[in-house]
């Protein structure tokens, strides 16, 4: 199928008319007329935006040139196994079980044969024949270059005294970092609300400067990582801690921490780039530096609502140890997601809770 015949189609499908889909792609009627006769085609930021609406892939948006293969595992791809990133993006390089969102789900070529001999062989291919099979098939992927990407530096992994604590109280310094943020109020579950816009914009510069290698603009010590997780500072007025039963008087800072190498000159780069690029105001996007000091931190597992039983083993522990809490406007409620809440049981989540502390 032609372009022209897959854009009319999936036009067709959503019950547009060309007025509506120009205006959800940022462009005139005319251009979809003149797409949907065959006349030109998107351009490559359109195809993009065309893509996330129709949740469809640029091969497929052009006819399905290309016959798309995971260049992790071999496995052929189609729009239901291509993987995409954080923003909804979709990679066609690899499929959604070997990358999702930024991360690779392989740390190396022996664990990814681990896990294909594990589910590939049967009464027919041996779990060697399997191994041998990849062990052949992978370089031919590219698979050097994929794996300089599968150990891109991992924060959590280098740096587990942040990230990934005990499940009981203890104490930390935790150094200046810079980050991402995006400041607001209000309940964090409010659906298409403040907090989660914020998120949108956070991911958005965050992938714009991970991608940086791929385009024009050179960041100086730039090496290949893994985004880090998504974090929050919280607070409420007039208040020590947190009051979780009124979640609609929350203030907060959004935040996703920034490699060292990034100076605040390539912080600007990318809200332009980004600003250009996705058509989206990110002006309330800042470069953030937050020096957090002395802190008793806890990983807590378990829904958000029952984190105060958590902060409670903290205020105990706290002071057991000679310490009090040292919550100013400069001093925040700090929290980590390691968890993405859309696919992860409320059990099940793992947030890093962090509060400043001092000597008693």
């Amino acid at each position: 199928m032609e372009t022209k015949n897959v854009i009319l189609e999936l036009r067709n499908n959503a019950r547009l008319s060309q007025d509506e889909l120009a205006e959800k792609v940022c462009v005139t009627r005319q251009a979809v007329s003149r797409w949907e006769n065959g006349e030109t085609v998107p351009n490559t930021e359109t195809l993009k935006l065309l893509s996330k609406f129709f949740d469809v892939s640029i091969n497929t948006l052009l006819g399905s040139p290309r016959k798309l293969i995971c260049q992790c595992c071999g496995m052929p791809l189609d729009d239901s196994s291509i993987s995409k990133e954080i923003d909804g993006t979709f990679n066609e390089e690899y499929c959604k079980w070997c990358y999702a969102e930024g991360n690779f789900t392989y740390t190396d070529m022996d664990t990814l044969i681990d896990f294909c001999a594990g589910h590939m062989a049967n009464e027919n291919w041996s779990s060697e024949q399997v191994r041998a099979y990849m062990k052949e098939m992978l370089p031919k992927l590219n698979y050097q270059t994929n794996r300089r990407e599968i150990m891109a530096f991992d924060y959590k992994k280098e740096y587990k005294e942040f990230y990934m604590p005990k499940n009981k109280p203890g104490i930390v310094t935790v150094p200046s970092m810079n980050y991402i943020a995006v400041r607001g109020q209000g309940d964090p579950n409010a659906e298409d609300g403040e907090y989660k816009q914020s998120i949108e914009l956070l991911y958005g510069i965050a992938f714009t400067i991970k991608m940086s290698k791929k385009g024009n603009h050179q960041i100086d010590g730039y090496f290949d990582y893994v985004v880090p997780p998504l974090e929050g500072f919280w607070w409420q007025e007039n208040i020590a801690g947190i009051d979780y039963a009124h979640k609609e008087n929350f203030k907060w800072i959004s935040v996703i921490r920034l490699p060292d190498f990034v100076t605040r000159e390539d912080f600007e780069w990318a809200v332009e780039e980004a600003t250009k690029k996705k058509k989206t105001d990110f002006s309330k996007v800042e470069f953030l530096t937050y020096d957090e000091g002395l802190c008793v931190q806890c990983m807590h597992i378990g829904s958000y609502d029952d984190e105060p039983a958590t902060v409670a083993l903290m205020h105990e522990y706290m002071e057991k140890e000679g310490y009090v809490l040292d919550i100013t406007d400069r001093r925040l409620h700090h929290e980590i997601y390691l968890s993405d809440a859309r696919k992860v049981a409320p059990e099940k989540l793992k947030t890093v809770i962090r509060y400043p502390i001092r000597k008693a």
